[in-house]
């Protein structure tokens, strides 16, 4: 069957241009480091770059939830040792003036700390963190207690999620800590500091020191209550090197799917060039018309 002149062009011009689209492909893939540089240069490669990207971003997310929890829970952890410290300061005064034979001014005075005592805590109570009250429970917009120590929040529990599936307790309410709050197995602390005002001017020392084991009560209350932040603490800590990990993983896959391999890029440049011009030359041949030609 005879070849005619327009389709020995087409096949060679065919021939040519597929081998330098090759060629240029690999030029661009040694020149920007990368195997895919548009959708349309390998759907299989940049399919897996789109699911690593929606990995990394999750893991991203998910550090960025694991420092904020981080960073609340430690607002709760120096709150709560406050509250410690004002706990054990106002227990101590307390037995010491209760084992003292003490004057009715004394007594007043010891009552003006307490006031004092109630106030610090109350603040305390009702701490800030990022415009969100902290010991509100759902009702972050409002204090978790009023100026006379009554709680005002709920025990709603907020979570965040640090790692896929894994979530942490971000929040704490009132009652775990200061009570006064829906939990029956706590000690409202701000009652407790207006029973021993009252106790000042009553059967005192006895009215005093029956409430030393409700000291006792609320104290262990707090310990409780830094325990769990502290545990939450560690947790946030496994979380964070889980991240790292996955954030290497992906990386480390990102490169493996993305980056050229320049040694092999290179041989089949070297190889593709040498195919264009073997078929350049060629079908130089084959385009030169012959006696022949003309003859028929």
């Amino acid at each position: 069957m005879r070849v005619t002149d327009g389709n020995l062009f087409r096949s060679v011009t065919y021939r040519v241009n597929r081998a330098k689209e090759q060629l240029d492909k690999l030029t661009e893939q040694i020149s920007s480091g990368k195997t895919a540089n548009r959708l349309g240069d390998d759907p299989l490669v940049v399919q897996s770059i789109i699911r690593n990207d929606e990995a990394t971003q999750r893991t991203e997310q998910f550090s960025v939830n694991n420092i904020n929890v981080r960073n609340q829970l430690q607002v709760y952890e120096s709150t709560v040792a406050e509250t410690y410290e004002i706990i054990s300061q106002m227990k101590s005064e307390v037995i010491s003036i209760a084992n003292e034979s003490t004057s009715y001014e004394q007594r007043q005075a010891m009552i003006e700390k307490l006031d004092l005592y109630k106030e610090q805590l109350i603040a305390l109570a009702n701490t800030s963190h990022n415009d969100s009250y902290i010991y509100s429970g759902y009702k972050t917009d409002s204090h978790a207690y009023d100026e006379n120590g009554v709680y005002q929040g709920d025990n709603g529990a907020i979570e965040a999620e640090v790692m896929e599936g894994v979530t942490i307790k971000t929040n704490m309410d009132g009652g775990q800590v200061f009570g006064g709050g829906s939990n029956p197995n706590t000690t409202d602390l701000f009652q407790l500091v207006e029973d021993l005002k009252t106790s000042m001017n009553g059967n005192f020392p006895e009215d005093a020191t029956d409430l030393f084991d409700e000291i006792d009560q609320v104290a262990d209350q707090v310990i409780r209550a830094r325990s769990e932040i502290g545990a939450r603490l560690v947790y946030c800590d496994i979380a964070d090197n889980s991240l790292q990990r996955l954030e290497i993983s992906n990386i480390e896959m990102r490169q493996q799917i993305e980056e050229v391999d320049y040694a092999e890029a290179l041989v089949q440049y070297k190889s593709q060039e040498l195919a264009l011009n073997a078929t350049l030359q060629t079908n130089s041949t084959l385009m030169l018309p012959s006696l022949l030609d003309y003859v028929r």
